[in-house]
């Protein structure tokens, strides 16, 4: 089963934010997937959890280390620049 990582965000920077990741672990690099504003959407996982699990991916929280990464590669989605 192939694991995704998910991130909501809610700062002066980004806003309210939705984020999935990938983390290559052979080199432990993150990758960013998809990214969404919560004025559009709302991840939930009780809703969509079965959908992932058939499409043989599983969902987990995104690990703490990789959050500071995690924040930059949204912002340069967006056109931001953050340190």
């Amino acid at each position: 089963m192939r694991t995704i990582y998910v991130e909501y965000f809610c700062d002066e920077d980004l806003g309210d934010a939705d984020a999935f990741y990938e983390v290559q672990a052979d080199v432990g690099s993150l990758t960013l997937i998809t990214a969404w504003s919560n004025n559009d959407a709302s991840y939930r996982d009780e809703y969509m959890s079965s959908l992932f699990k058939y499409l043989g991916v599983e969902v987990k929280p995104l690990p703490k280390k990789y959050k500071k990464e995690a924040k930059k590669l949204l912002g340069k989605m967006w056109g931001l620049d953050l340190i």
